[in-house]
């Protein structure tokens, strides 16, 4: 699975798993972004956020305030027969509407975060959820493979304390497991002298 479209309301996104990272097309009402984003500046954690208008609260609150302002004077003269003559019902009913909005708009996002502190948000619910776990899925495996290739070779051109970072961060981004870090390493550390020269080997 390398494509994962997804539609909700008046958003809409694409995320395209490719060679060397993942491009993104995000889309709403007055709004259109397109980046992509490295395998190295993805990590494996993922989290799930949810979010809603809260907005909405402070308008159904207003509503309320105008329909007591207008109402408690009514109440307190005697004169109930009067409320709803200065729209305080319609106020009371555009303020319950306005506190049922947020929920029924609510919306739980799942995402990756990535070394920068930025994050990338996929639309999550019940329906799609096989759906979106198995695209994650794929885009570890890809981002594994990719990064294991690339970072997993010796260069002896380069100072055998700069290999054994490249190492190290493969194993602390779990690309590499313990046993295959360990032969890394003691590949790196034996390396005899003469072989310096040597353009690389992979695992």
């Amino acid at each position: 699975m390398n494509k994962l479209k997804q539609r909700k309301l008046f958003a809409s996104m694409e995320v395209e798993i490719l060679d060397k990272g993942l491009s993104i097309k995000e889309k709403e009402i007055g709004k259109y972004v397109e980046f992509s984003m490295p395998y190295e500046k993805i990590t494996k954690d993922v989290a799930v956020r949810t979010k809603n208008s809260e907005g909405w609260y402070t308008v159904a609150i207003l509503f309320i305030v105008f329909t007591l302002l207008f109402s408690i004077p009514k109440l307190v003269n005697g004169k109930i027969e009067n409320i709803g003559k200065d729209g305080e019902f319609i106020w009371l009913t555009i303020s319950i509407i306005c506190f049922c909005t947020p929920t029924i708009l609510i919306t739980k996002f799942k995402y990756i975060t990535n070394t920068d502190n930025k994050a990338i948000y996929f639309f999550y619910d019940k329906k799609n959820q096989e759906e979106l776990d198995e695209f994650l899925k794929s885009v570890f495996e890809k981002r594994d493979i990719y990064l294991k290739k690339r970072y997993s070779k010796i260069d002896m051109d380069f100072s055998k304390e700069k290999n054994l970072d490249k190492i190290e961060w493969l194993r602390n981004e779990e690309v590499i497991n313990e046993s295959e870090y360990n032969e890394l390493r003691n590949k790196i550390i034996n390396f005899e002298k003469d072989n310096r020269n040597q353009t690389g080997f992979k695992i």
